[in-house]
């Protein structure tokens, strides 16, 4: 996954390059106005957790998916520049999972996540040249995120507890895109995001003789999202 990454970062990198050339001295392709599309990509996730207890910092969670999703928005052009605005919303089910072991080598700590759709509600803005539109991006993101932290010692005792909720974050990114026909472009993006922490705690406990001390999990959740987008200008 972190090599088809890298590999349509470069294909997007390139196409800046084509971009950047230079500007026609007369502009003969107008994005402005409303417009849908479809997307699809892949998104590669980066969740870290910080367990409490001991003090250990757990890595490693990084929840890989397909992304399909659609979107809407609204171009404003003036000569060669332009601004927009676009909200998008997007399937994706990456999961990850990490077993810590404590010093004693009788007692776990396992660590879950799962990243389900997404959407986001963000500003665009850039360079309109003919046909080709090249741009940045910022806004909300927000989404469907489940965590699971189960603390247990096999065959004698343990303790589990998850959350799933909504959690709204930052998005920043950029992308490409082409005008095929007057009503029809298709173009590459990047968005990375960003959805804070998630705390799941434990009280003290006594499980079958067994004494847990209070103790709680911090996850951070972030994605990269390379996507294809598909758009019909009305």
């Amino acid at each position: 996954m972190k090599t088809k990454l890298l590999a349509a970062v470069s294909v997007f990198v390139s196409l800046v390059g084509i971009c950047l050339v230079g500007p026609s001295a007369a502009q003969t392709y107008d994005w402005s106005g409303l417009y849908t599309g479809i997307n699809a990509g892949g998104s590669w996730g980066n969740t870290g957790a910080r367990y409490a207890i001991v003090g250990a910092r757990i890595s490693g969670l990084n929840p890989e998916s397909v992304i399909v999703g659609g979107h809407l928005g609204y171009n404003v052009q003036s000569d060669f520049l332009f601004v927009g605005l676009e909200t998008d919303m997007a399937w994706r089910h990456g999961t990850a999972k990490q077993l810590f072991q404590h010093a004693n080598l009788v007692d776990f700590a396992s660590h879950e996540v799962e990243q389900n759709w997404v959407g986001t509600f963000r500003p665009r803005f850039g360079f309109a040249i003919n046909q080709l539109l090249l741009y940045g991006t910022a806004g909300l993101a927000y989404g469907n995120l489940e965590h699971k932290f189960t603390e247990f010692r096999p065959g004698v005792a343990g303790r589990s507890k998850s959350k799933s909720e909504i959690d709204a974050g930052w998005t920043v990114g950029g992308g490409i895109e082409y005008g095929f026909t007057s009503k029809w472009t298709a173009g590459l993006e990047y968005l990375y995001m960003s959805f804070g922490d998630t705390k799941l705690s434990f009280p003290a406990q006594t499980i079958n003789a067994l004494l847990f001390p209070a103790s709680s999990s911090t996850f951070n959740d972030t994605s990269h999202v390379v996507r294809a987008k598909v758009t019909y200008r009305f």
